[in-house]
């Protein structure tokens, strides 16, 4: 997993700026060919979800593993939330024209685009408290000195 191996605060930049690209072009997208829209819309889910693994791996190494079942839930809770709100925000924007087009689509790509930027803010914030939670893993355990 890259998020095992690189900086998360770095993977979540590079994965946020990748899906800002392809979030432009799907919401700017005219008519196509039925094979470029199925791959704009392949990158979009690659890059939806792959933001998601540094994002959460920040957020669940920033609580105490005492309290982590709790606040997972509670995190979940919240992300439901959040698509559902989403989808409403989404309603807000777009509209079908007389022709049966879907007006707004354009704005709300660039409203999600703000929203990609609010989550790099937000874990950059993170990071500044807690240093720990974007760090990588270790390539192999630190040598264990034997007392003699």
């Amino acid at each position: 997993m890259l998020s095992d191996r690189f900086d998360r605060l770095y993977l979540l930049g590079a994965i946020s700026l990748l899906a800002v690209c392809v979030v432009l072009v799907l919401t700017h997208l005219g008519p196509s060919s039925l094979g470029f829209a199925c791959l704009i819309m392949a990158l979009f889910m690659v890059t939806m979800s792959g933001r998601f693994a540094p994002a959460m791996a920040m957020v669940t190494n920033a609580v105490e593993a005492r309290y982590r079942g709790g606040f997972m839930s509670v995190n979940s809770a919240l992300q439901q939330a959040a698509s559902g709100l989403g989808n409403v925000l989404a309603g807000v924007f777009i509209t079908t024209s007389s022709t049966g087009g879907l007006l707004g689509y354009p704005t709300l790509g660039f409203v999600s685009v703000g929203f990609f930027v609010l989550t790099v803010v937000f874990a950059a914030r993170l990071r500044a408290a807690a240093p720990h939670v974007s760090r990588s893993l270790p390539s192999s355990p630190p040598p264990v000195e034997v007392a003699a």
